[in-house]
């Protein structure tokens, strides 16, 4: 007696109840996830602040590199940017006071306009960034190396060592 080929088995399969609930529920989940996505949604995203520092000026403290923004968007708008691990980047051009403050809506008119108008920024987490400059300065400072330096087990030392420390 022969036993029934996979294509005899499939087909079967599909002539069952069990197989037409199957089907039926995949069709359904696939319309209710695509009517779903239709809607509205808000989500926190992480924003990444970058400074252009004028020239001759450091941070005096270290500004925050991250903030967390709330953005509304349509649910497909948000999904493709989820799935592309697209990245916001706010780039701000610092002067040379040696105080400066960022405001939560400076921060959002950034974001607003980098994101495009497929969604709105609805807050972020600060209010103000402030930041605090000061002139940099250079110093050049001798450096001696104080170090033993011993061959491994099984090597020997072919030469002198030398260090020449690099200029600026």
């Amino acid at each position: 007696m022969k036993s029934p080929n996979h294509k005899d088995r499939i087909k079967r399969f599909f002539k069952t109840d069990r197989a037409i609930l199957i089907i039926s529920i995949s069709i359904a989940l696939v319309f209710w996830f695509m009517t779903k996505m239709e809607g509205e949604f808000k989500t926190s995203r992480e924003v990444n602040l970058l400074y252009i520092l004028p020239d001759g000026k450091i941070f005096l403290n270290t500004p925050p590199q991250k903030i967390n923004a709330e953005i509304q968007g349509g649910g497909w708008n948000l999904f493709y940017t989820y799935l592309r691990g697209m990245t916001s980047d706010i780039t701000f051009r610092l002067d040379s006071n040696a105080v400066q403050n960022i405001s939560s809506t400076n921060i959002i008119n950034k974001l607003s306009s980098h994101l495009g108008s497929s969604y709105k920024v609805v807050n972020v987490d600060r209010n103000i960034v402030t930041i605090k400059l000061d002139k940099s300065k250079q110093k050049k400072v001798p450096v001696e190396l104080d170090v033993e330096i011993k061959a491994k087990n099984g090597f020997m030392q072919a030469d002198t060592v030398s260090y020449t420390p690099r200029e600026f």
